[in-house]
């Protein structure tokens, strides 16, 4: 039997922004599960009775009484009677949301669980909350995250203010939530309007009660618990006090991580002797036997594995014929499923010929990208040598591919050239490797010599400043991700998103029909969580633009739509009397809405992207209209009237395949949900 339950509509809206929010910061309000015993980094005993009073002292101050039980039935046939108190849960494991997945920090969560009646149900609601991290740094990185993600949605009435000199997140207006962070604390208020008090008077609580019992200083002050080695981590949870300066600690104040050391035997040597390059791997300060250690120098590498004392050494013969005056070497250590990277060291090399440098003006390139290069060659004294003959030979490392070149300097010393990087005559994108640029300058029977690699995308190598949009070549997502830097949940160095699905309710719907099609909103989102989406919470619609910002986003690959379709002869679409009137149609209306707030271009503009915008103008925009002409869905859930009549609107939202869900004739009616697939 379908249970009409009414009271699930009107506290949509109110449950919205309490939703959101926390998927946003991963506060671990949804944990079912008491971890008190199993928190990382919990705070002490006397931290956490102190966390537990400020909680209950600000609940009791907006008339939440610790203790304070309702008792109720809800309109459920056959149900009982059950009751609900007001109490503090925690510590639970903090989580923060990466990707598309949940995963546990360091941290603990404290929360007041408050009971309310609501149109004949019995609801529990969290008002009040305190994030304890290990550090302030981890507790200011928590919330700079949570500014940047409200930052960029606004359009859902997030806002970043000042609460007591301190940034704070609130969202919606009036505003139904304040979050803001002093000390190693991130602090909530989330009032439900059915608790009779604004967000701002609860974080007004709820910061007095925290001043007031010494858990941070007041005016948006630290927090006031010492840290005697500064090692960053608080007294009261620091496992190992009085750690040596500098040293990388873990969470409970311990040393951890490897770290590797290098020299060379000298620091100075003539062209063709042999440099001992050597050093020690340790992790947390004890050695690490059998660590695997690369070192580099130049572009030549070498490899060595470490002695019972953590101790490593390889050698480096310097060309006899060599005109590089220094040389830097770095060395990169790994055991297991740790790594760690030393600071560079510089040795140098006497008696030199000539004096050989190349300089790029970028040091990393897109593909079709210019590449201007600039040779010198200067004698011992540092003069320059006009009418030196230059040979170039650039290499690909991983094709092999080679290219001589043979040019002289001018006047200056000088010689000045260009290639485009990583393409064919054609335009075509080539992935080769590194580029290896040899330069060999000769003059009077003196040489010298020097080598630069080159890297941008097609190396096969990604870096920090490559993702999926300037360099496809080397940033591939996965499989279930999709390229769009318009998504919230996306990777910030590659731009990659989980694959996403909307499900969109007409505001034209009565409270009826919101109830006969309530079985299905509860499908459709089954449905998707289970072919592996990311589902969003449901988005009132009223105008096809409503929904056309989220189809203009690459990272949208299912929607379900509850509402209005057009009468029989006609094309079914979607909020069908405003998308066709007057010839406006979807494709119209995507591309439209790309440009609005909200939308695709929108959001790499002014948000996420615009850093990048300007090289990548050219790209994007024909990524919108690529999304426009072929939204490319895997997945429609059409609950709307004649939404099957044709095959138009499935064969338009899922041009490349996919499954598509949807009713022939009249609803109610005789109509019944038919699925069919775009080939």
């Amino acid at each position: 039997m379908k249970i009409k339950n009414r009271v699930k509509w009107r506290l949509l809206i109110s449950l919205l922004a309490t939703a959101m929010l926390v998927a946003i910061i991963g506060s671990g309000f949804l944990t079912p599960i008491k971890m008190a015993f199993a928190v990382e980094a919990a705070p002490s005993d006397a931290q956490e009775a102190t966390i537990i009073k400020v909680l209950t002292e600000a609940g009791a101050a907006l008339g939440w009484h610790v203790g304070d039980c309702r008792d109720h039935t809800n309109p459920v046939e056959g149900a009982t009677p059950i009751r609900k108190c007001t109490h503090i849960d925690g510590p639970l494991q903090l989580h923060e949301q990466q990707g598309d997945a949940w995963v546990d920090v360091p941290g603990a969560t404290y929360r007041l669980m408050v009971p309310y009646i609501a149109e004949g149900w019995l609801f529990e609601d969290v008002p009040l909350a305190i994030f304890a991290y290990p550090t302030e740094a981890a507790a200011r990185t928590a919330i700079d995250r949570t500014i940047a993600q409200a930052t960029n949605l606004t359009s859902y009435g997030f806002a970043v203010t000042i609460f007591h000199g301190r940034q704070a997140v609130t969202m919606g207006e009036p505003v139904a939530s304040v979050n803001w962070q002093s000390g190693r604390f991130q602090f909530e208020a989330l009032p439900a309007s059915q608790l009779s008090t604004t967000a701002y008077d609860a974080a007004e609580a709820l910061y007095a009660s925290a001043v007031r019992n010494g858990l941070i200083a007041g005016d948006g002050g630290t927090g006031l618990i010492p840290d005697s080695d500064s090692d960053g981590i608080a007294d009261d949870i620091d496992q190992c006090p009085g750690t040596p300066a500098g040293t990388s600690v873990d969470a409970s104040g311990c040393p951890v991580g490897l770290s590797v050391t290098i020299a060379t035997d000298k620091t100075d040597y003539l062209p063709g002797e042999t440099a001992l390059i050597q050093g020690n791997v340790s992790d947390g300060g004890s050695p690490v036997s059998g660590a695997s250690v690369t070192v580099d120098v130049g572009g030549w590498k070498g490899s060595a594995n470490t002695d019972a004392s953590g101790n490593y050494r390889v050698e480096y013969f310097i060309p006899a014929d060599i005109g590089q005056l220094s040389y830097v070497a770095t060395a990169m250590a790994s055991h297991g499923d740790k790594t760690g990277a030393s600071s560079s060291f510089t040795f140098s090399v006497g008696q030199v010929g000539l004096i050989v440098a190349m300089t790029t003006d970028k040091y990393h390139y897109l593909i079709g990208d210019t590449v201007y290069c600039t040779i010198t060659v200067k004698d011992a004294q540092d003069q320059p040598v006009s009418d030196a003959n230059l040979q170039i030979t650039a290499k690909r490392l991983d094709s092999g591919r080679t290219t001589n070149l043979s040019y002289t300097t001018n006047a200056l010393g000088e010689n000045q050239w260009s290639f485009t990087w990583g393409q064919d005559d054609s335009g075509r994108a080539i992935v080769e490797g590194k580029l290896q640029i040899d330069i060999i300058a000769s003059k009077d029977d003196v040489q010298g010599r020097t080598t630069i690699t080159l890297c941008g995308c097609g190396d096969l190598e990604k870096t920090d400043e490559e993702d999926c949009i300037d360099c496809p070549e080397d940033c591939q997502c996965e499989p279930d991700k999709v390229c769009d830097p318009s998504s919230r949940l996306k990777d910030p160095q590659t731009m990659c998103g989980p694959k996403m699905a909307y499900i969109f309710i007409s505001d034209g719907l009565s409270a009826y029909h919101r109830w006969w099609a309530s079985d299905d909103i509860r499908y459709a989102r089954k449905l998707f969580l289970a072919l592996g989406y990311q589902v969003e919470p449901d988005i009132t619609v009223g105008h096809i633009s409503d929904i056309a910002k989220y189809l203009s986003r690459p990272s949208t690959k299912a929607i379900a739509y509850f509402g209005h379709g057009e009468e029989p002869g006609g094309i079914p679409t979607i909020e069908a009397a405003e998308a066709t009137s007057g010839g406006y149609s979807i494709k119209t209306a995507i591309t439209t809405a790309s440009k609005q707030d909200g939308g695709f271009l929108s959001i790499c503009q002014y948000n996420t992207y615009a850093a990048k915008w300007v090289d990548n103008q050219d790209k994007l925009e024909k990524m919108a209209q690529g999304q426009a002409d072929h939204p490319n869905l895997e997945n429609a859930f059409i609950f709307a009237c004649y939404s099957l009549d044709s095959y138009s609107l499935r064969d338009y939202l899922l041009e490349s395949g996919g499954a598509f869900w949807g009713y022939q004739g009249k609803l109610p009616g005789s109509a019944y949900l038919t699925k069919t697939y775009k080939p």
